[in-house]
C-alpha cells in the first residue's frame, strides 16, 4: 500500500516503526511546512495531496484532539474518510492489555497494583526480579481488581512463575476512593487506564456520558470492517509516568496546598464507596488466592514528603485506625503480608527524592525500590527457599 504521513514531529518515530515493512510512504505532508523534501521523500502540501494515487494517510500527531480535528480537515478538504487513519486516536492505551500482551510472561515473578505513587516508587526496570507494574495514576482498587481479571482471564497459564503480588493501597482514604466519581477519571482513561465506565454515569463532575468524554478526549472506536491490522505491526502506545521525566526535585521547605492535603477524600466519607471496595478487596485477594495459591500477597504504604505527612496527621487519624484495623484483618485471614514505608524517614525526609510533595522522583523510585528489592529477598529466602 502506498501511504502519505501527514504530520513530522512527535508522534512520527513510533508511528513509522508500527508501518509493516510490505507498505510504502510515498511522501509527508502538514498543515503549515513550506519544504519540498523530508527523510529524502517529496514533502507535498495539502492541495497537492487530491492529485496523488495514494492508499492511506497516516496522521501522526499525538495530541488526540487536534489530530481528530485534523481529521476532518482532511474530509473537508476532499480526501475519503476511509483512506484517514489517525494513529493515536485509534491506538491502544490501555497498559495492562498492552505489557500482557508484549512481554514474556514465563518469566514474570510478580505484579504490582496501584496509582500514581506506585508508578513513580516501585520502577519496573529497577526491580531484581521480573515485574510488571501495572500502577497507573489515579487508578482505584476496583480498576486494578479487572487489571487482575485480565490476567487470570486470558494469561494464567503463562504465569507459571509468579510468586508475588504487590497492592500499594495509595494511603489510609484508599477505600474512600472511586474513580469513576472523580474528577480524575479522564486523568485515569489518558494515562493508560483501563476504559470501563464503572460508576461513572453517577460522575457528577462531567456532564458527558462516558463514551462523550472518550470521545472529546480524542479517541476513536475501531469498525469491524477496518484495513488497519493489515498497515500496522499492532497499534500499542504505552503511555503512563515515565521516570526519565521525573528527575527534577522539591525544596526542602516546599510549601503544602491546604486544600489538596484536606480535599474531599478526606473531608467526606463516601459510605456505598467504602462498601464496595471492601467488597473488592476481598475479592481480588481471593481470586488471587484460587487461581494462584503460591503467590504471596503484599500490601504496601509509599511515605509522600515529610511536611506532607506531617501537616495531614490531624485531619487523617480516624482514616489510619480504620485502614490499619482493614488491612490487618486481611493480613490475618489471607496470610498476607503489609510492608509500610510510611515510617522509612530517610526517605520521606529527604527532599531530592520528590517529585512534587505526594510523589517520588526518579532517583527516590530506585531508593524504594532498592528498599523492596531487599524486602523481597528476604521473604523469598525466608518463604519460598
Amino acid at each position: 500500500m502506498k501511504i502519505i504521513i501527514f504530520g513530522i514531529g512527535q508522534g512520527l518515530e513510533l508511528v513509522e516503526k508500527k508501518i509493516k515493512v510490505q507498505h510504502h510512504i510515498i511522501g509527508y505532508t502538514d498543515s503549515y511546512s513550506k519544504i519540498k523534501i523530508f527523510q529524502g521523500k517529496p514533502f507535498y502540501q495539502l492541495n497537492e495531496i487530491l492529485k496523488l494515487n495514494y492508499d492511506y494517510i497516516i496522521i501522526t500527531i499525538k495530541k488526540r484532539e487536534i489530530a481528530k480535528e485534523i481529521y476532518h480537515m482532511l474530509i473537508e478538504l476532499g480526501v475519503c474518510s476511509d483512506k484517514i487513519v489517525p494513529f493515536y486516536n485509534y491506538a491502544n492505551y490501555e497498559l495492562y492489555d498492552i505489557k500482557l500482551r508484549n512481554y514474556e510472561l514465563e518469566r514474570i515473578e510478580g505484579l504490582i497494583f496501584g496509582n500514581s505513587h506506585a508508578a513513580c516508587g516501585f520502577l519496573e526496570e529497577e526491580l531484581t526480579m521480573p515485574f510488571l507494574n501495572f500502577a497507573i495514576p489515579s487508578a482505584d482498587i476496583y480498576y486494578n481488581y479487572k487489571a487482575f481479571e485480565k490476567c487470570v482471564t486470558y494469561y494464567k497459564r503463562r504465569l507459571k512463575k509468579l510468586r508475588y503480588i504487590i497492592i500499594d493501597m495509595f494511603d489510609y482514604v484508599y477505600f474512600n476512593y472511586d474513580t469513576s466519581l472523580s474528577a480524575y477519571m479522564s486523568n485515569y482513561i489518558c494515562n493508560g487506564g483501563y476504559q470501563k465506565e464503572h460508576n461513572f454515569k453517577n460522575n457528577k463532575n462531567f456532564r458527558l456520558s462516558f463514551k462523550e468524554l472518550m470521545s472529546e478526549m480524542g479517541y476513536m472506536e475501531l469498525r469491524k470492517d477496518c484495513k488497519y491490522e493489515k498497515l500496522f505491526i499492532d497499534m500499542d502506545v504505552q503511555c503512563g509516568l515515565c521516570p526519565m521525566e521525573r528527575w527534577k526535585h522539591i525544596n526542602k521547605k516546599e510549601s503544602v496546598n491546604v486544600d489538596v492535603l484536606i480535599g474531599s477524600l478526606i473531608s467526606n466519607r463516601f459510605e456505598k464507596t467504602i462498601e464496595e471496595n471492601l467488597k473488592i478487596i476481598y475479592q481480588f485477594v481471593d481470586r488471587i488466592q484460587n487461581n494462584f495459591p503460591q503467590v504471596k500477597v503484599i500490601f504496601t504504604l509509599i511515605p509522600r514528603y515529610v511536611s506532607m505527612e506531617k501537616l495531614g496527621e490531624p485531619f487523617i487519624v480516624s482514616w489510619k485506625k480504620e485502614f490499619y484495623n482493614i488491612i490487618n484483618v486481611l493480613c490475618d485471614e489471607y496470610n498476607a503480608l503489609f510492608w509500610d514505608y510510611k515510617n522509612h524517614m530517610e526517605i520521606s525526609a529527604n527532599h531530592m527524592f520528590y517529585y512534587d510533595v505526594s510523589h517520588l522522583n526518579t532517583t527516590g523510585g530506585r531508593v524504594l525500590t532498592s528498599i523492596l528489592n531487599e524486602n523481597l529477598k528476604n521473604l523469598k529466602d525466608n518463604f519460598f527457599d
